[in-house]
């Protein structure tokens, strides 16, 4: 039992073929038993290629296609055998059709020109079937001459079931309805389709005896460039049409041609070639238009990611003078710099010695040397502070020669403010600030191997009782009296001596420049002295301090240094006397 949907559209399409049926029956010259159109073909090939892939109703179908051909052909007087032969030579026509479409041309609609190529290849191979079919079948059961009637009947199935097939997909387009009616109010596309209407009924329909067929060429033309694939299907059709009934009562150009076979021809090329112009042309145009479309979405997308990237980017362009100018930067590269640089040259937004590394980088990728860059450098912002940014750059596809690069900049002030961090954490003391014992080595190891130095002091120094401080008054009252010693020693000593804390109450001074004992007694005398105000603010007897010191030269151990300070200050300790000084061993 069919289902309701399905027994609508069995009518619909058994309706239609019969219709067709007797549309190509009337399609004939007087006097002639040749149609010159057969529309039944295409209507056959559209009515099995919408059946569903189920055996029931494809063998319905069939049953229903050969029996319409046999009736209507009887209806014509041909008898009961040829009748059938003829249904046959139909439902074959349509068979090979369908299959050959779903194998060939599975979309439901027309989106390129191969396609409908494709589809005239589909159309051809159909009517050579039932050409050759209809041959044989007129051959022996009416005389004709075989060869003929097979040119005629292919050119004549073929070219009709082109043109219907290719009209219904047009018309299958999606937002057809919409499309046209967008047309309509617009007066250039009106005027194209009267146009196009008028030069058809000029060349077919108008009594003129001039060869003018050609005219049906430029409205095809016109068609398919200006009015979509949808609208020039149904005119070009809508010509199909008046050149059949041109040929069938001799008006027009087509009253030139009085062989009948001939004009059968010329009807069927021109059908086909009015419909292959107009549509291949509209399906370019489309093609043209959906890709100028999906052009512009994808620069859209493009230009959305580029401003809402949040790593700085920008293309960079060289000028005449071998120079690199920045343009088009995002707002991330804007906010980042303070400023748009668009239009600015790349140096002035870069440190100088960051500048000229960067230029020659860069000029290695532009003439191919390398791929691609990255590098740390140093930006401005428009306020003049210095930015750290990661800088990778890369050549800009479609350019030639490296003219465009494309520079992506990430901001890296966080990593650096970081990086700085862990780097004060692992060179200072975290309670006093002051620089810890490896920052202490490096120093003067330096200062020991450089050939201009005139020698150095290394003063070691240690509280006296301060465990004391710790006992009455609390830990916060120690790291409170330790924080005052490291702020004396920070603020008071010359600019180019070192105060460091080794730990504990231990602290250490390097004072580069002394060559004499004598002055390095006396640095000792004026440390103390700066230390005592502070060791007696804290209210604990006995809080003082033990100074042992060492004079270094060029070429001593740095922690032999230390360690006699160390020694000097715990002599120092045990005479319970005034600072001792001991010379280095």
């Amino acid at each position: 039992m069919m289902e309701r949907r399905v027994l609508l559209r069995f009518v619909g399409f058994a309706v239609l073929f019969v219709f067709a049926l007797y549309v190509g029956l009337a399609a004939r010259p007087s006097g002639d038993q040749v149609a010159l159109v057969w529309p039944a073909a295409g209507v056959a090939v559209w009515w099995l290629w919408n059946t569903r892939n189920q055996r029931a109703e494809w063998i319905t179908c069939g049953v229903a296609l050969f029996t319409l051909s046999g009736l209507v052909n009887l209806d014509t007087g041909a008898p009961v055998l040829v009748a059938a032969l003829f249904g046959g030579v139909n439902l074959a026509h349509a068979a090979v059709g369908v299959v050959a479409l779903r194998r060939w041309l599975p979309a439901s609609t027309l989106q390129t020109p191969a396609q409908l190529l494709r589809l005239l290849g589909v159309s051809i191979l159909a009517g050579s079937v039932s050409a050759v079919l209809t041959a044989v079948v007129s051959g022996w059961f009416a005389g004709a001459d075989m060869l003929p009637t097979a040119g005629l009947v292919l050119v004549r199935n073929s070219g009709t079931m082109f043109v219907v097939l290719a009209t219904v997909l047009a018309l299958r387009a999606p937002h057809v309805w919409s499309d046209v009616a967008d047309g309509l109010r617009k007066p250039a596309w009106v005027a194209t389709v009267l146009a196009c209407v008028g030069l058809y009924l000029f060349v077919f329909v108008a009594p003129l005896q001039y060869p003018t067929l050609f005219v049906s060429v430029a409205a095809a033309v016109l068609a398919g460039l200006r009015l979509g694939v949808p609208t020039a299907a149904v005119v070009t059709s809508f010509s199909s049409v008046l050149a059949v009934e041109s040929a069938v009562h001799g008006l027009g150009a087509m009253s030139l041609v009085e062989d009948p076979q001939a004009r059968a021809v010329l009807v069927q090329a021109l059908i086909v070639l009015t419909v292959v112009v107009a549509l291949t042309l509209a399906l370019l145009v489309r093609g043209r238009d959906l890709a100028g479309a999906a052009l512009a979405r994808q620069s859209r997308d493009l230009q959305d990611i580029h401003d809402s990237a949040l790593v700085g980017k920008a293309v960079v362009r060289r000028g005449d003078d071998g120079g690199w100018t920045l343009d088009a930067a995002n707002p991330a590269l804007v906010q980042l710099l303070g400023q748009d640089p668009s239009g600015h040259r790349w140096r002035e937004v870069l440190l100088r010695e960051d500048s000229i590394r960067v230029r020659d980088l860069v000029d290695e990728l532009a003439i191919g040397a390398r791929d691609s860059v990255s590098v740390e450098v140093r930006h401005l912002h428009s306020d003049g502070r210095q930015i750290w940014t990661q800088l990778h750059v890369s050549r800009l596809r479609g350019t030639q020669h490296g003219a465009s690069l494309v520079a992506q900049v990430a901001d890296l002030s966080e990593r650096k403010a970081v990086e700085d961090k862990l780097a004060r954490l692992a060179l200072h003391d975290p309670l006093t600030g002051l620089p810890n014992r490896t920052q202490l080595q490096s120093w003067l190891a330096t200062l020991l191997n450089d050939p201009r130095s005139r020698g150095v002091g290394v003063l070691f120094l240690d509280l006296d009782n301060f465990k004391a401080v710790n006992d009455r008054l609390g830990h916060d009252a120690g790291d409170h009296v330790l924080q005052q010693v490291a702020r004396v020693l920070r603020t008071d000593l010359r600019p180019t001596d070192l105060a460091c804390r080794l730990g504990g109450d231990e602290f250490v001074v390097c004072c580069p420049g002394i060559s004499t004992l004598a002055e390095l007694d006396a640095v000792v005398t004026r440390l103390a002295d700066m230390l005592a105000p502070v060791l007696a603010a804290a209210g604990v007897p006995g809080l003082g301090v033990s100074i042992g010191s060492t004079l270094g030269n060029i070429g001593d151990d740095a922690e032999e240094l230390l360690r006699c300070s160390d020694r000097a200050m715990y002599a120092l300790k045990r005479s319970s006397g005034r600072p001792a000084i001991a010379a280095t061993p």
